[in-house]
């Protein structure tokens, strides 16, 4: 009987350890899964955003600064109001759209135009009295392109009116080769629809620079369908096309003459892209650098290219931009192409639009006439011209 009823006293106590056991491990269980839960709709509600880190050098204490957003066809308005410290620094983080966007600074009624593209954190350092003039604005290589822009358009009005934009020869064939780099990038966009108190600097009424607008909305309609800007552009040369008895035709302004790249090759023997169009019918243009994981992948891409036409006219004019010039020169050595240094300078960059590497242009007779974005296609376009 004794030993009957301990039994049942030690059953008893193994179940109430067995249900003890089991609702720790339940609970233990939904506190994992709340926390899980917790953690999941916090990282949803933690947007990708991106941010502006800037410093107004002389600004007062309580400034304030505007950043503005605007819609396609140029209509600025306020997003966010913004104080400047004590140090005269601020920020800014937004949240970073499906596409690339222009935005500005405000201050004063003096404007700081930048680019997102996705989730850059820019930096940015100005002073009062040249707010809109000079300043310094990193963190993408886009920023920089647009604030070359800007550099170029002031030393321009420092000389002559707004008027005379229509007529800058020499700016707008710079210009013109900025957008024909890439005519469907957000840079691209920037130049084609910039206005200076309300005068285009890309007159719709003008010919040619109808035509150059014509050539980004293709481009746009091409590679970015979806982008709220597509439309804009499309509607902006449909509407003003017939303004010409002749038939304004896009292609027209792809023909953008060659900005002239010069410098030494592998041997120290100067080199210009000008000659290298003279002399040859069709040219690869490339910007790249030796040392990147694309780089070998890539010349054997052009080399194949190469060697099938070369007889036929075709050149490779190929500019480095490694970091290392000895380590570039022994590479460069092995290509039986034109193979030039690029240096520390960063103007070729800007004149071609190109905010990454690598970047290809095809050249015939002269004239830029298509920027390769897919170096599969490379090979089939290359046939079109030969």
């Amino acid at each position: 009987m004794e030993i009957s009823l301990l039994l049942i006293t030690f059953a008893s106590h193994k179940l109430s350890f067995s249900i003890i056991t089991f609702l720790m491990n339940r609970l233990l269980y939904l506190a994992s899964a709340a926390a899980a839960v917790s953690m999941a709709i916090f990282s949803c509600s933690k947007q990708p955003q991106w941010s502006l880190d800037a410093n107004i050098k002389d600004a007062p204490e309580g400034s304030t600064i505007v950043l503005e957003a605007a819609n396609p066809a140029g209509y600025w308005y306020a997003l966010d109001t913004l104080t400047v410290g004590s140090d005269g620094s601020f920020s800014t983080s937004q949240p970073a759209a499906q596409y690339p966007d222009i935005f500005r600074l405000n201050f004063n009624g003096k404007y700081i135009y930048f680019p997102i593209d996705s989730i850059e954190k820019l930096t940015l350092t100005a002073d009062t009295a040249n707010f809109a003039r000079s300043y310094q604005l990193d963190g993408s290589e886009n920023a920089k392109l647009i604030t070359h822009v800007e550099d170029r358009i002031n030393s321009f009005l420092a000389h002559h009116n707004v008027a005379d934009l229509d007529t800058a020869r020499s700016l707008k064939r710079e210009l013109s080769g900025m957008i024909m780099g890439d005519p469907s990038s957000i840079v691209a966009f920037y130049i084609t629809n910039k206005q200076i108190n309300g005068h285009r600097l890309f007159n719709t009424d003008n010919r040619q620079d109808l035509g150059i607008i014509g050539a980004v909305a293709n481009s746009y309609s091409e590679f970015r369908p979806g982008d709220p800007r597509t439309q804009y552009l499309k509607d902006l040369w449909i509407k003003n096309k017939g303004k010409f008895s002749n038939r304004v035709d896009t292609i027209a302004a792809n023909e953008i003459r060659i900005l002239e790249i010069e410098g030494f090759d592998e041997k120290g023997t100067n080199r210009k892209l000008s000659t290298a169009t003279v002399n040859n019918k069709l040219v690869v243009l490339n910007f790249t650098n030796y040392s990147a994981d694309f780089s070998q992948p890539l010349n054997i891409a052009l080399r194949e290219i190469y060697d099938a036409h070369h007889a036929q006219g075709l050149e490779v004019f190929q500019l480095g931009f490694d970091g290392n010039e000895f380590q570039w020169r022994m590479a460069a050595g092995n290509q039986p192409w034109i193979t030039v240094y690029n240096g520390s300078t960063d103007q070729n960059l800007r004149n071609y639009n190109v905010g990454s590497l690598p970047a290809i242009f095809i050249i015939n007779n002269g004239e830029i006439v298509e920027r390769i974005t897919d170096i599969s296609n490379l090979k089939s376009s290359i046939a079109r011209y030969l």
